[in-house]
């Protein structure tokens, strides 16, 4: 039996040190520092280090930050001390390796074939965009195993109608919604699809396997939210994030950001990017909002979106277009990186977003509902993408994951296609 079980790992442990090499050999040979590539990681520092005084405050001034990711911060500051971002890197490097396991066996339990779950696990571990933070200060090493391995357990239990799978699935989902809130889009949507797809099981077992999949973000979430409500007056479970994003996503700014594309003025792209600011666009309304309360901050962020929408319907719509359009568009956007860095990164992406367009599309007409997730993901965390802020390496761990398992599909069809018809002409 362990024989067994060690020969039907042995492809998962090779691939993952593939990845672990992969993963340390690029940061050896890229790596600068581990602030400078998203504007969060020192804010992430600061907080974390507080915790180690005792002062446990997740309120970063316009929101309340979903705590896990901070959590782990302090931890490695207190157990390794000086080396303490070091280690993170390394934990960083092993947790991105180690999620080739649930590449691997999402596309075994979506297509009942090693052949794919060989190709996705290869693409897996040299896609440069997902283990490109390994060595900075961001959330999105272990927000990408997390959500991993939520999606793998929940459509095991949509074809196992097995209690623990979706137990576990909701361990996973609560680790991604402590890490980044907005993954709980997808929730209305899990809940049509256990009842939709579910249905040669009882509504009750169906309800009871929705309430297991909730019971561990739940029994976190109050303690959470108490603490929040004791120490900034908000009772907020992880983020309340979305009322920032959502104004800052509908106002002049955004709207300049989106529609101008010039990139040739170098002054404008400190770290390679183009990226507007209230500091270079100074908004009053985000000036005033910033006076107010806590309590009174998110609300009046929602408003103040809100209020621009309704005064500038046609820029609202034209911010929504463009943000649709880099939605499904391979590569940067365009505006925000000079043009060789914009055209290099659509020509390493292309092949894999047009082999995953027409893997999905495939796998729908073969079976729609088997396939449905996908397309229910899909359009959940379009609603972020498309409503507030797109950012291109939320959609990279959001969408280019799951894109890897069908384009590995596509590519598995296409190979056997044109195997068989050379066969046949011979």
């Amino acid at each position: 039996m362990k024989e067994f079980f060690l020969q039907r790992q042995r492809p998962i442990l090779l691939f993952f040190l593939l990845g672990l090499v992969v993963r340390t050999t690029f940061i050896l040979l890229t790596y600068k520092e581990s602030y400078s590539a998203l504007p969060d990681s020192r804010l992430y520092d600061a907080m974390s280090s507080n915790f180690l005084t005792g002062d446990f405050n997740f309120n970063r001034g316009d929101f309340i930050i979903a705590p896990l990711y901070l959590f782990v911060l302090a931890f490695f500051k207190l157990i390794f001390g000086a080396y303490w971002l070091k280690t993170l890197i390394g934990f960083q490097i092993l947790v991105s390796a180690a999620t080739v396991y649930y590449v691997w066996k999402l596309a075994e339990v979506i297509f009942k074939s090693s052949r794919i779950s060989v190709i996705a696990s290869l693409i897996y571990c040299l896609y440069v965009p997902l283990f490109y933070f390994n060595s900075v200060i961001a959330q999105e090493t272990i927000f990408l195993f997390f959500v991993v391995g939520f999606i793998f357990h929940f459509v095991s239990f949509l074809n196992t109608n097995q209690r623990k799978d979706m137990f576990i699935a909701g361990c996973f989902f609560a680790g991604a919604y402590f890490t980044k809130s907005f993954v709980n889009l997808f929730v209305p949507f899990l809940i049509f699809l256990v009842f939709y797809l579910c249905r040669n099981i009882s509504i009750r077992e169906r309800i009871i396997s929705i309430i297991l999949f909730f019971i561990t973000v739940v029994i976190l979430a109050i303690p959470v939210g108490i603490h929040n409500k004791n120490k900034s007056g908000m009772f907020v479970t992880s983020s309340n994030g979305g009322g920032l994003v959502f104004f800052v996503a509908n106002c002049e700014l955004n709207y300049r950001d989106v529609t101008d594309s010039d990139t040739s003025d170098a002054s404008r792209f400190p770290n390679g990017r183009k990226i507007f600011t209230f500091d270079n666009f100074p908004n009053a309304t985000y000036d005033s909002i910033m006076k107010l309360p806590g309590k009174q901050k998110e609300q009046a962020f929602w408003d103040g979106g809100f209020r621009w929408i309704k005064e500038n319907k046609e820029k609202f719509l034209a911010i929504r277009a463009v943000n649709f359009f880099r939605m499904i568009m391979p590569g940067n956007s365009w505006s925000r990186y000079p043009f060789k860095l914009w055209l290099a990164s659509f020509v390493f992406a292309f092949p894999l977003y047009m082999l995953a367009y027409f893997g999905i599309i495939r796998a729908l007409k073969m079976d729609f509902k088997k396939h449905l997730w996908i397309l229910a993901w899909l359009v959940a965390i379009s609603i972020m993408h498309i409503m507030f802020i797109f950012t291109n390496r939320y959609r990279t761990f959001t969408y280019d994951i799951f894109y890897i398992v069908y384009a590995s599909f596509a590519l598995d069809f296409l190979i056997t296609y044109f195997k068989s018809r050379k066969a046949s002409a011979t």
